[in-house]
């Protein structure tokens, strides 16, 4: 032991952060993974159709809460969720020269696992005012301008309100028009919407992922989607990402 303290006083600054930062990361992926296993095991015995509660939106009304069956194959789409948490964490160990071109691999790949249509990350950002924003940082099929930023203030509009909360929100029956998605075959609106809040171990916002489908979202999607969460915190910060 006295030996490991005399190396450790050896290592300057520089050694010490780069080697906090890798025991971090190190942590980081054994909790993935301890989680990845209990997620296996909780997703075998939820297999089968399951009957999930899912926030309905409305004009009128604002949010009201309802089920709804969901009629995909459980235990596959379960396993699939697993390898795409093992791929998203994969993805972010991978260097990119541009960090927004990182986020949308991970959007793509959340895309692909939930048969999304169309994915957001927003970002914490703080104003000289002290007022806090979330602002775009990466989009799978949204389509903005480029010299367009588009920012949403702590509890302004959806994406907002979940920054402010820090909750996730499940949401059916999007209003005509609330979310566009235009391809090949023309211009057609999702009907279901997830948000979820990017949060680190002192809960401190740092973004909110944004999803949207034409399928509900059931609650296997949204501990997936809250294992992505985690794994871009991480990101977030180890890597000191802004927008």
């Amino acid at each position: 032991m006295s030996d490991l303290k005399s190396d450790l006083q050896l290592v300057d600054d520089e050694q010490k952060k780069t080697l906090g930062k890798a025991m971090g990361k190190l942590m980081i992926m054994i909790c993935v993974e301890i989680t990845l296993g209990f997620l296996a095991f909780l997703f075998f015995l939820l297999g089968g159709r399951d009957s999930t509660q899912i926030v309905s939106f409305s004009n009128n009304q604002g949010n009201q809460y309802s089920s709804d069956q969901d009629g995909v194959d459980n235990i596959t789409k379960s396993h699939t969720s697993v390898k795409s948490i093992q791929e998203v964490g994969a993805i972010l160990e991978q260097h990119f020269d541009l960090q927004h071109k990182k986020m949308e691999k991970v959007l793509w790949t959340v895309a692909n696992d939930l048969e999304a249509v169309q994915g957001a990350i927003f970002l914490t950002k703080q104003k000289e005012s002290e007022l806090k924003v979330i602002e775009l940082f990466a989009g799978y099929a949204y389509y903005l301008p480029e010299s367009k930023v588009l920012t949403y203030e702590f509890g302004e509009g959806l994406a907002g309100q979940v920054a402010k909360d820090g909750r996730l929100v499940n949401i059916s029956s999007i209003p005509e028009g609330y979310i566009s998605v235009i391809s090949g075959l023309g211009k057609s609106s999702p009907t279901n919407l997830i948000l979820v809040p990017i949060k680190n171990e002192q809960e401190k916002v740092l973004g909110v992922i944004e999803i949207a489908s034409f399928q509900s979202f059931n609650q296997k999607d949204e501990l997936f989607l809250k294992e992505v969460a985690l794994l871009l915190a991480n990101e977030i910060e180890t890597n000191k990402i802004t927008a």
